[in-house]
């Protein structure tokens, strides 16, 4: 079923779903010279996608190989562009896939988990859908850039790596090895629908084990498994962390925003032995003590810095701060931060840690 899209200015279109949440492509499509664009479809659920470019157009063509049971694209366009998903998308939409992207040419940005890596042509990544991300061709206008996609199951990565996900790399093959997976794309993308089933799984199969092997050649930092738990709590870790400058941000808000009910989030609250109240605080006050010392905050005042972090009045931010770091706002920006008993305990535990 296609989807639904609502008139939009040149150059920003936003993504979204049919109400049945189904998810089918156009084949192929061709986004060119667009004020609306009805059907499109993306790599993801939800997302955002602009045009770059200096004339604010899209060519953008994607041509679908398989669609099942992973589906397979290669995306080409001569202008530049960039799409993303953030928390509102993922909390509209939670399905959780591995997407590997391999470039043929021109290249990529990827932001993600705190990281930013180029990807360039025969290099490859992993990013994963239910995190927020920045996706960015980075190529001249009229340069084409080119990149296969694969849309993959938890379960299937898993299997291949079982250590975890690298997604804060861009990984290429070493310069002897001959990779595989350009091949192995243009056969999933241009014949995959003519081979059998069986033939396909083995194909992509022997994708995942090529991108496996590489890794572990690389040696790069994965991203380890955990508890359902620890990964609820990093979501409203996040969550928080980008609505802190809202005053009214409340526990209702940020379990609708992660996508679970009040009491769930008490739960997981309680299993770390805080509450919403003082998580929210805190984060704020570190945020603050971030601010006031960093080169690109320090022009800003010790109001400004207490407004734009959700505190409601300086003196409220004063007295705060006063009792978790143990001296003022200007003492702590005066003394660079070592003033205070808390972040002179703070700066006792990070020269344990070095040694």
């Amino acid at each position: 079923m296609d989807t639904v899209l609502t008139a939009v200015t040149p150059g920003f279109v936003p993504v979204r779903l049919n109400q049945e949440r189904e998810f089918s492509w156009a084949k192929p499509f061709l986004v060119q010279n667009a004020n609306w664009i009805e059907p499109l479809k993306h790599e993801y659920y939800d997302c955002e996608i602009e045009s770059l470019s200096s004339d604010r157009k899209f060519d953008l063509v994607a041509r679908r190989g398989i669609s099942s049971p992973c589906p397979v694209t290669l995306l080409s366009s001569r202008r530049r562009y960039a799409f993303w998903r953030s928390w509102n998308h993922i909390s509209d939409n939670k399905e959780n896939l591995v997407i590997l992207r391999y470039v043929k040419s021109g290249e990529f940005s990827l932001s993600q988990c705190g990281a930013a890596m180029k990807v360039g042509p025969g290099q490859f990544s992993l990013s994963r859908s239910n995190t927020p991300f920045r996706w960015e061709s980075l190529s001249d206008d009229m340069l084409l850039s080119e990149y296969y996609s694969i849309l993959l199951p938890l379960d299937l990565v898993h299997r291949h790596f079982p250590d975890g996900i690298p997604l804060k790399n861009a990984l290429r093959a070493p310069s002897e090895w001959r990779l595989a997976m350009p091949t192995l794309f243009s056969l999933l993308s241009g014949q995959g629908r003519e081979l059998e089933r069986h033939i396909v799984d083995m194909l992509i199969d022997t994708l995942l084990t090529e991108a496996q092997t590489v890794v572990k050649a690389a040696s790069v930092q994965l991203e380890a498994r955990k508890h359902i738990s620890e990964k609820r709590y990093e979501e409203i870790l996040a969550y928080i962390s980008l609505h802190l400058a809202n005053p009214d941000i409340s526990a209702s808000m940020v379990a609708r925003g992660c996508g679970i009910s009040p009491r769930y989030l008490c739960h997981l609250l309680k299993l770390k032995s805080t509450s919403f109240s003082d998580l929210l605080w805190e984060e704020r006050l570190k945020q603050t003590a971030d601010w006031l010392l960093a080169l690109d905050t320090r022009h800003y005042t010790i109001s400004e810095i207490a407004y734009m972090n959700g505190f409601k009045t300086a003196a409220h931010f004063s007295r705060l701060f006063k009792s978790y770091w143990g001296c003022s706002p200007r003492e702590f920006r005066q003394t660079e931060g070592q003033g205070g008993s808390r972040a002179q305990s703070v700066q006792r535990d990070q020269q344990r840690y070095l040694c």
